[in-house]
């Protein structure tokens, strides 16, 4: 999972990227456009000339870098419609939207140092993030332990048996272990959420077996806990059933112990879910944005055939294109960039909807 300013790139790329697509050039060697670039799940592409007449494969083809062979030229435009995807959400999600970050707790200054015995439970940290479009990235870890031992951790929901994330790390013996590398094998990075994932709601639970501990002991300290609003972490422990690869989730004992560990965490808004729930408001805003990037790269380009394409009168009303305004003498001729600026905003007031002012007047009493 990559996150980017308050969404999951990968679902959103998945949920958008296909929204408009390429219409193949009418003649060689313009016509090699190919799948996915030609899918466009909206019906509307972005060289059909709705977005700006200059949009074309043409111009894409001899106004960018050259090319080896067509397979070459579909990847260059493949990565093109991606870069341009991004660009659009992050356009209109622009805020910040972290909420918190910080560490779970620290250790109480002067407390002792103290070795937990192993119960053969399994125990760790229990997470709620809160309801709403929340969720909880995990930055690092804090591994404090007696000896050198190499155990996996596990995060759990409530809702699947099987873990959703796992990743081995190895302690060093009375010395604090920062684990920063927490891509799992499945490339998940440790994140939390109440809405966009592979569950629902719920409560996390990431921890440890203590059974592959050995004669490893986690170092305990009196903590002093931090409070966050929008995450409630707790230190747990449960009885492991079976063949210690899962944990009686219907009795949880949450306690005061670390259990040897501590959470580098951020808690930000996540719009993922309703991003993908909604592609559609995006349609004229990817457009729009590309056929900007296709005039500055007609604009800045150094290829010999793009200059014999493209006189000079033309070069200069492709600028007039991008970038006039609208005044009072021409109120129905905004460039681009304006389409883009007017766009961007009617897309944001459909995720963050400004409240209604309801005026009302009283009744006088006769």
């Amino acid at each position: 999972m990559a996150i980017s300013n308050g969404f999951d790139n990968t679902r959103v790329l998945a949920a958008l990227g296909s929204r408009l697509g390429w219409r193949n050039g009418s003649a060689s060697p313009y016509n090699v456009v190919t799948t996915p670039n030609t899918t466009s799940q909206s019906g509307r592409y972005y060289n059909d000339g709705s977005f700006y007449e200059g949009c074309t494969i043409e111009n894409l083809y001899d106004c960018g870098p050259k090319h080896a062979d067509a397979a070459a030229f579909n990847t260059w435009l493949a990565n093109k419609s991606t870069a341009n995807v991004l660009a659009a959400v992050n356009t209109v999600f622009s805020a910040a939207q972290t909420v918190e970050h910080g560490l779970l707790y620290d250790k109480w200054y002067n407390s002792t140092l103290t070795a937990i015995p192993n119960t053969g439970r399994f125990v760790g940290i229990q997470l709620q993030p809160a309801a709403g479009d929340y969720s909880v990235q995990v930055n690092s870890l804090q591994l404090l332990f007696d000896g050198v031992v190499s155990l996996t951790l596990y995060l759990y929901s409530e809702l699947k048996a099987e873990p959703l994330w796992s990743k081995e790390v190895t302690t060093e013996a009375n010395s604090q272990v920062l684990a920063t590398d927490l891509l799992s094998a499945e490339d998940k990075d440790l994140v939390l959420s109440y809405l966009n994932g592979d569950v629902k709601g719920g409560t996390y639970y990431l921890g440890y077996y203590q059974e592959e501990l050995g004669s490893v002991h986690a170092l305990d300290y009196t903590p002093n806990r931090h409070s966050y609003h929008c995450v409630n972490a707790q230190a747990f422990e449960a009885t492991v059933n079976g063949d210690a690869t899962d944990f009686d989730r219907r009795q949880i004992s949450l306690t005061s112990k670390t259990y040897g560990l501590n959470l580098d965490m951020t808690v930000y808004r996540d719009y993922t879910e309703v991003i993908v729930r909604q592609p559609h408001l995006f349609d004229e805003l990817l457009g729009l944005m590309m056929a900007a990037n296709v005039i500055e790269l007609v604009q800045t380009g150094t290829r010999s055939n793009m200059a014999q394409r493209l006189a000079e009168d033309k070069m200069a009303q492709m600028s007039r294109d991008l970038n006039a305004e609208t005044t009072a003498q021409y109120p129905f001729a905004p460039g681009l960039k304006s389409k883009i600026k007017r766009e961007t905003e009617r897309v944001r007031s459909a995720f963050f909807p400004k409240p209604q002012i309801t005026v009302t007047t009283p009744q006088v009493c006769r």
